[in-house]
């Protein structure tokens, strides 16, 4: 005996069909009223999710239409049921089942693959998922490369392109902010009288590294002159820490003569030190 809903072979002696949950008459074949009857039952058990999973196999309906299916007949109503053409005892002919294909193939080519799913739910009555994975199957027997040429390399691409305008403008950004604090006469002597302070070198160890990338501070003008405020990072041996450039000048900003009022600070041993530079 076979399930009139689904097709399915029943077993004997069964009151529902196993695959689409469908209720069967008295002669073993499954009754023409749908799978309300088993949907009353998950519910009156307590199990409403069940009841959704049994009338989503049965119909082919998404979770949302499932759910709300579930929903009218838990409050009393009747849902009518037609089969999806998926379940449908008769098949659609083998040359409408070749054009169907063919729909659905060329609008992969294009690109379109939300398009392809849609026209398949259409045609087929499936849930989302089902089509998808319908879609999915079909695009896997096209020509090598036919659907990522088209949509999926082309969004990667476009992806790719938005991430590295974005590295590149960041590194523009960047540029602009370092020349002139690198090229200011500040820089040079803030790190030259952090060198050569003996306690610095005691602190930190030698060689001292300067950490080419100041990534804080500013480099100003106005009518007192030039104001430098920037932290640079410094390692060594022993330790690391910052050199707080804190500097003023009347003159060009490219003058080595700045007056300093920076200072080297760094954690030794769970201790902070500051070693004034002047």
């Amino acid at each position: 005996m076979f399930c009139t809903h689904c097709g399915s072979a029943l077993e004997d002696g069964a009151r529902f069909c196993g695959h689409c949950g469908a209720p069967a008459g008295s002669d073993g074949v499954v009754a023409t009223g749908g799978p309300d009857d088993a949907v009353r039952e998950r519910l009156a058990a307590g199990d409403k999710i069940g009841a959704i999973k049994l009338y989503r196999e049965a119909t082919g309906l998404g979770l949302a239409e499932a759910k709300a299916a579930v929903e009218t007949i838990e409050s009393g109503g009747r849902i009518g049921f037609s089969p999806p053409a998926s379940m449908a005892p008769v098949a659609l002919g083998a040359s409408a089942a070749a054009g169907f294909d063919d729909r659905i193939r060329a609008l992969l080519l294009q690109g379109d693959k939300l398009g392809a799913i849609k026209l398949y739910r259409q045609e087929t009555g499936l849930g989302l998922r089902e089509a998808k994975g319908a879609v999915e199957s079909v695009a896997a027997g096209l020509p090598p490369g036919a659907v990522s040429a088209s949509s999926t390399a082309g969004r990667g691409l476009t992806c790719l392109g938005c991430v590295l305008l974005l590295v590149l403008a960041g590194a523009g950004l960047l540029a602009l902010f370092q020349i002139p604090i690198r090229m200011s006469g500040c820089y040079a002597q803030a790190i030259e009288l952090a060198r050569n302070n003996s306690q610095v070198r005691d602190t930190l160890g030698e060689p001292i590294a300067v950490f080419p990338i100041v990534w804080t501070g500013r480099l100003s003008s106005g009518s007192d002159g030039w104001v430098a405020a920037y932290d640079v990072r410094l390692s060594g041996p022993k330790a690391s820490g910052w050199l707080k450039v804190r500097a003023t000048t009347r003159d060009g900003f490219q003058q080595t003569h700045w007056n300093q009022f920076s200072r080297v600070e760094a954690t030794v041993a769970g201790k902070r030190v500051e070693i004034p530079l002047r």
